[in-house]
């Protein structure tokens, strides 16, 4: 299990290696490398 603040930890850290300030900035540089999709994108749905 993690503590909250092992998790604020990484967080931070992951936004500073990044050059980011906020889990926003980090979204939206995720989507503009393709490496995330808006909820509910029909490109992510898998047939069952």
């Amino acid at each position: 299990m993690l503590s909250e603040r092992t998790v604020e930890s990484h967080v931070r850290s992951v936004l500073a290696k990044l050059g980011l300030a906020n889990r926003t900035e980090v979204t939206a540089w995720a989507h503009r490398r393709g490496l995330a999709v808006p909820a509910g994108d029909p490109a992510t749905r898998h047939p069952r």
